[in-house]
């Protein structure tokens, strides 16, 4: 994909949503590589974790990765208008 398609996609906040959903672009990380680290290791081997200010879901993919099979994520949202698929 061209690069000034995915620079309209990062820029526009409908063309962002819409390439979130598909997959073509990754989300917007809202920390470091440091605090998903501790993120992940806060989440292993718990059952039940919960998630408030989501943003794009960047967070919410290190706690899939590491919470185990069967395990429960809560995503709460106070500004859901601004998720993707909101």
């Amino acid at each position: 994909m061209g690069s000034r398609v995915l620079e309209r996609l990062r820029n526009s906040r409908r063309l962002r949503q819409a390439g979130l959903r598909c997959g073509l672009i990754a989300p917007r990380a809202m920390h470091t590589a440091a605090e998903a680290e501790l993120l992940s290791g806060l989440a292993q081997g718990r059952r039940r974790a919960v998630e408030i200010g989501v943003y794009e879901g960047s967070s919410a993919l290190v706690f899939v990765g590491a919470l185990p099979r069967g395990a429960d994520l809560h995503l709460v949202d106070p500004f859901g208008d601004t998720m993707p698929g909101a």
